[in-house]
């Protein structure tokens, strides 16, 4: 669940005891969504971006938010939204070299970190804001040559949901 500032909130949830407020089916925590932003609209550089608080094309199903998801992609700068407050942080890009890069969630580096010195590897590490990036040296060589490459790729894979990504040479 998220919220936004009132002039960044295109829509909303309907509020508490409103009467347009309908939930058909089974809704675990809906009462939890009364007022908050359902879609947000906001200035970005020269486009814009539109985030929704649902899917909006669940199943191709949901005919009134067709065209909520039609305006998002094919409509028009919106004159008067506000300009996203932060400025997007750059993330260094992993270079395209004899390393493998093994990109996770915070949470998760430790374990990463462990994995590798347990095997006597070294990385370079890279903290971004959500993702910690290990640029593991495997000696030029490609992940299934080298003595344990592959066998740690499958270990981090293994850590599930916190993996962002892993990039074998």
């Amino acid at each position: 669940m998220w919220s936004a500032p009132e002039q960044s909130s295109a829509a909303r949830f309907p509020a508490a005891g409103d009467p347009d407020w309908y939930v058909s089916g089974f809704a675990e925590g809906a009462e939890q969504l009364h007022g908050k932003s359902a879609v947000v609209d906001e200035n970005v550089g020269s486009g814009r971006v539109v985030l929704f608080g649902f899917d909006p094309n669940y199943r191709a199903f949901t005919n009134g938010t067709a065209k909520l998801l039609f305006n998002a992609i094919t409509g028009p700068k919106t004159a008067n939204a506000p300009r996203a407050a932060a400025a997007p942080v750059a993330m260094p890009a992993a270079p395209t070299s004899d390393r493998m890069v093994i990109s996770v969630r915070p949470d998760a580096a430790d374990e990463v970190q462990r994995l590798i010195a347990e095997r006597g590897g070294t990385a370079d590490v890279v903290h971004g804001p959500n993702v910690v990036r290990f640029r593991v040296d495997l000696g030029g060589m490609n992940a299934d040559e080298h003595p344990w490459g592959r066998r740690l790729a499958d270990e981090a894979a293994a850590l599930g949901r916190d993996v962002v990504a892993i990039s074998l040479p």
